[in-house]
């Protein structure tokens, strides 16, 4: 049939379906649905006047009825539209089709593929919620029109959701930017942003047996004069956690991609592509739809015990009591009811609750972990499959839990049979390891926050509670409080808890937590004080209550008061005369900001108590308090205060110490939460951390951010080869720990100058940075560190003289590896002159300080300089030791190798190469750090040469061996991912290329910055990987900020720079060609 001949723009022309082609036996019905402030028609009109749903597609696909669907869109009054338009016009959609297919005498189960643009989605969306929650006999042929629907087209669609206010502002962007809208549209879409987010739950809840294809725009739309933006760009047009989702670039901005001038246009190509496979696989999809209709459906995929994976929990607290007010309105919030009944029917396929959350919200110490763990416990199995704990307290944390629980999904299925998890890996990403249902040796921590975030997206799995503890940091960009379960969570299904101090940060329905009364305060205080009421004698009950009273219901501080009174067996009325004196100390200027904070001092008057009782009885134990307080508050290991304290006392009074802060209950003891340390942690509330800070002198908190950087370098014993994995493991686990000592230092420390006797451990601290590859961390410490030895110059003895060569030689590197390469050779060229002989011959330290310009240089691509210096420190090794495969001679060996690989002198790298190789293998075996780098450069020459698989095999060896030893997110593991992704790329493997490269690049920004050398680097492969796909705009960007960033790091003459220049121009060459704009040259 005909398209219908063009319509008047009056509303009454604009609205409804228009019917574009009907063929005589029709399959398939195609109904195309246009955005806000768009049209029947213009919406999908090309410049030309080709109007491709009439013109074009019924040839393409003669089996299809079409309709355009229109809506009145424009003519609302500012006051009118709404959201609730929004959804009476998704009805009318679900209302206006249902009519036509019962007028026309359509077939139920006659399929139907939507196609919607922009905002279009939306309406469609809402439409579907309609017709899906319709009963038995409630408007049935609106019913028919969500059971008849197979497969929908989003083009240009802003999915990405679950943050709230940023959800309706990019939706109100898009309106505003792609025709004028007034301004009351965009405050409708903004205030109602949570709507939005429970919108975009219910329509994941009903969505599962859509076909679903997702379309980004390849090119920035103009907006205002010279500014453009990519209205949706590839993270925003896939529904976040819909499995299996594809997106797909069409060539275009957000406008142009819905309007192809002729039948050629490879975005129609794209699209009628995509429709054909649908239609020929559409008959797998009706038997399906019979199936579930007859009632005669297969058994399901999964079983509910794929679900049940035990995540490390805190154990329940035997002394939690009352909350009942709030156990019960988390209940209702969160429909632990209904899930319950859906557990015990093992029903993995319904779920009408969609996601639900709840925030916790109240002061330090006021028991919201608590309330929240005791939830946890109580449904753990009724109405959860799994519960999953995720400590937002620090970055460093969040990460170690989500690695936590990565690797306690891998370990889940481990147990299944060889298909089962099989079928797991593939779900979930899950990369090969030597063991099955292990991860490999310190994944990353993307791909460990992607597993988890597949696990939780998998439809059948929607009975998880996440519990997201003490979630109270502030966005340094933006002043407002961060929202980080944004990163792990789909956007529909399970449960989640917020427990939090910031009212501002419940963007959820929020239950606010105050002090406990009377009878639950005095119940909590007698069972942490070991008494049982009805035991005791009427005047102790009194005194109790009396006690309990002044300390304001703070569960934090009944709890610390009972556990002190059962630790010193003192009786009630002597604590209550005790807490008096201290009481009116408590909100001195010692406190300072906590008590503002936490406008409460019953918890510092039951604290000072605890603490100068173990001040005047075992100084040690406060010592222990007072180290852990400078640290991280969770996961410390008790190894590291055995390790570290051990040159001062004894194994066996560091545990009586540790047992005594425990036994008041100033930290908990706890097992290891991480499979892959297995020693004992100690953990501490923040609330106490504060607090034992605060009650230090600002030269006392200067001292104990001393002694913990002291403690963490004898520990770490960061001066070791690091030859044995246990060396390599434990400076890992340190990391939270060198970061909380980092940021004291920082707080404490940044105007002071540290004495001779803490320089060396700030060095410590430096170095275990930079072995963790987080080089920005590094150099402060190696400044403080210089500063202190600097200082005492005048006085120095020959060890100081050494540890101030010793600590300019790792700034230097340090510099270097933030690609500041000048900088580094300033530090560098002069310790040279300080390490001399005056016999002319040259010292173990001007050899390696040597090295370390060879290193600059060739960082710089100053290839010959660096050959230059690699020489000289090679034959100064040899004569030294007499030894030529000494560490020394073998290092300078490697470097020669790998600078005539970079001058393309490949017969001279392999010589090189290979006999660093073989004398790396011999002196330290085939899998240390050292031999890894010589593998590493070893593949690159077989790769130069043109022998991919070779240099794969070699490649595969280097990563496997750096993951173990050095972690997935070193930057040393991540060159050989680069690597790889390059080698791929010479294959013609763009795909596996781009996504090596998109890993290294996160992980290199994390380690060195933005605009590091490494990191330019895997910004100019992405870009090569993005050209090979033919994602010509996207590369283009992305060359862009290599040839930037490069040229600003590297110099106009470096040959990285040059090699980008050389990309750009010929893109920008073959853009020309194919008549796209070509932008100003280099």
């Amino acid at each position: 049939m005909k398209a219908e001949e063009d319509f008047e723009s009056s509303t009454q022309f604009a609205v409804g379906l228009k019917l574009l082609a009907e063929p005589e036996n029709p399959i398939v019905d195609i109904v195309f649905v246009h955005g806000l402030n768009g049209h029947w028609k213009r919406t999908w009109t090309a410049r030309n006047q080709a109007f491709w749903p009439a013109d074009f597609l019924p040839e393409m696909v003669p089996q299809a009825r079409i309709f355009s669907y229109g809506y009145d869109a424009n003519t609302h009054g500012a006051h009118k539209l709404s959201l609730l338009s929004l959804t009476d016009q998704g009805q009318a959609l679900v209302r206006s089709l249902a009519a036509e297919r019962r007028k026309s005498k359509t077939e139920p189960r006659r399929p139907i593929i939507f196609i919607v643009h922009s905002l279009g989605g939306l309406v469609l969306e809402t439409g579907l919620i309609h017709a899906n929650n319709r009963g038995e006999g409630d408007l049935d042929s609106h019913k028919e029109v969500k059971l008849a629907s197979y497969a929908v087209f989003f083009i240009g669609c802003p999915h990405q959701g679950g943050t709230g206010a940023w959800y309706g502002k990019m939706i109100a962007f898009v309106a505003s930017s792609v025709t004028p809208t007034n301004s009351m549209i965009l405050q409708h879409l903004q205030v109602n942003s949570e709507w939005l987010r429970e919108h975009g739950s219910n329509f994941m809840a009903i969505s599962k047996d859509l076909e679903m294809t997702f379309f980004y725009e390849q090119y920035a739309t103009k907006l205002l004069g010279p500014i453009t933006s990519h209205i949706v760009p590839q993270f925003s047009a896939i529904i976040p956690g819909k499995s299996n989702a594809e997106a797909i670039p069409l060539p275009g901005d957000h406008k142009s991609i819905v309007r192809f001038s002729s039948m050629h246009d490879p975005g129609f190509g794209i699209i009628v592509g995509k429709l054909q496979t649908l239609i020929d696989d559409m008959h797998k999809w009706q038997a399906s739809q019979v199936l579930k209709l007859s009632g005669r459906e297969s058994e399901p995929v999964f079983i509910p015990e794929d679900f049940k994976v035990s995540f490390w929990l805190y154990t329940v607290n035997e002394n939690f009591c009352g909350r009942e007010a709030e156990r019960k309105k988390l209940c209702e919030v969160l429909r632990t009811k209904k899930r319950t009944e859906y557990i015990s029917a093992g029903d993995l396929v319904k779920d009408d609750i969609g996601r639900t959350s709840v925030a916790i919200c109240g002061q330090g110490g006021v028991g919201k972990s608590q309330l929240a763990l005791q939830h946890a416990h109580d449904f753990l199995k009724k109405a959860y499959t799994s519960v999953l704990w995720i400590s937002a307290n620090t970055k460093a944390n969040m990460d170690l839990d989500l690695s936590k629980a990565a690797e306690s999904i891998v370990s889940h299925y481990s147990a299944k049979s060889e298909a089962a998890y099989q079928r797991f890996a593939r779900i979930l990403g899950i990369p090969e390891a030597e063991k099955r249902g292990s991860l490999p040796e310190n994944c990353s921590t993307a791909l460990n926050r992607d597993i988890v975030k597949k696990w939780l997206a998998i439809q059948e799995n929607h009975n998880w509670l996440v519990i997201i503890d003490n979630s109270d940091r502030f966005d340094e960009n933006t002043s407002q409080p961060e929202i980080p379960e944004t990163d792990f969570l789909p956007s529909t299904g399970g449960s989640v808890i917020v427990t939090t101090r910031l009212t501002q940060r419940a963007l959820m329905t929020t239950i606010e937590l105050k002090e406990m009364d009377e009878k639950t305060s005095l119940k909590l205080f007698l069972g942490s004080a070991g008494l049982v009421e009805e035991e005791l004698e009427p005047n102790v009950i009194v005194e109790a209550k009396k006690l309990v009273e002044k300390l304001g219901g703070l569960p934090i501080a009944l709890d610390q008061a009972g556990a002190y009174i059962k630790a010193r067996q003192y009786d009630i009325a002597e604590y209550h005369e005790l807490l008096e004196r201290h009481f009116k100390n408590v909100a001195g200027t010692r406190i300072g900001l906590s008590v503002q904070v936490y406008k409460q001092n019953a918890f510092y008057s039951t604290w000072e108590i605890s603490y100068m009782d173990l001040k005047e009885r075992c100084p040690i134990a406060l010592e222990v308090l007072l180290l852990c307080a400078f640290l991280n508050n969770e996961n410390i290991p008790e190894e590291l205060l055995y390790r570290g304290l051990k040159s001062d006392y004894d194994e066996m009074v560091i545990n009586e110490a540790i047992a005594m802060g425990v036994t008041y209950s100033l930290f908990k003891r706890t097992k290891s939460n991480d499979s892959r340390f297995t020693g004992r942690n100690l953990t501490m509330h923040p609330l106490q951390q504060k607090s034992a800070q605060s009650q230090l002198s600002p030269e006392d908190q200067q001292l104990y951010t001393k002694k913990v950087m002291a403690t963490i370098s004898s520990a770490i014993s960061i001066h070791a080869r690091k030859q044995n994995d246990s060396d390599w493991m434990f400076t890992q686990q340190m990391g939270p720990h060198l970061i909380a000592c980092r940021e004291n230092l920082d707080t404490y420390l940044k105007n002071v100058t540290l004495e001779v006797q803490y320089a060396m451990p700030a060095h410590s601290l430096g170095v275990a940075f930079d072995d963790l590859s987080l080089y920005r961390l590094a150099e402060f410490p190696y400044r403080k560190a210089l500063e202190g030895l600097e200082h005492a110059r005048g006085e120095q003895s020959s060890d100081q003289k050494a540890n101030l060569i010793k600590v300019m030689r790792s700034l230097g590197q340090n510099l270097s590896y933030q690609s500041r390469h000048n900088d580094a050779l300033q530090v560098l060229e002069p310790v040279l002159g300080l390490c001399w002989q005056p016999d002319g011959k040259k010292s173990q330290t001007y050899l390696a300080t040597l090295y370390s310009i060879g290193l600059v240089y060739r960082y710089k691509g100053e290839y010959d300089k660096a050959l230059e210096a690699y020489k000289v420190v090679y034959d100064g090794n040899v004569e030294r030791h007499n030894d030529r495969q000494c560490t020394g001679a073998l290092e300078a060996m490697n470097e020669i190798g790998y600078t005539y690989l970079a001058k393309r002198d490949f017969d001279a790298a392999q010589n090189y190469l290979e006999a660093a190789f073989e004398g790396y293998k011999t002196r330290f075996g085939p899998m240390h750090p050292f031999t890894l780098i010589t593998v590493h450069f070893v593949a690159s020459v077989y790769m130069r040469r043109g022998k991919y698989e070779d240099a794969l095999e070699w490649y595969q060896v280097a990563k496997s061996g750096r993951e173990i030893k050095l972690g997935k997110d070193h930057l040393a593991t991540l060159a050989t991912v680069a690597a790889i992704a390059e080698t791929h790329i010479q294959q013609g493997r763009y795909e596996e290329g781009l996504d090596g490269y998109q890993r290294a690049l996160e992980g290199r920004i994390k380690a060195s910055g933005n605009k590091s050398m490494w990191t330019l680097s895997a910004v100019h492969g992405v870009g090569v990987a993005l050209q090979g796909l033919r994602r010509y705009a996207e590369a283009l960007e992305f060359f862009e900020l290599a040839l930037e960033g490069r040229k600003e790091v590297l110099g106009l003459d470096h040959p990285q720079t040059r090699e980008t220049m050389v990309y750009l121009e010929d893109l920008r060459g073959l853009l020309a060609q194919e008549g796209g704009a070509t932008p100003d040259r280099v």
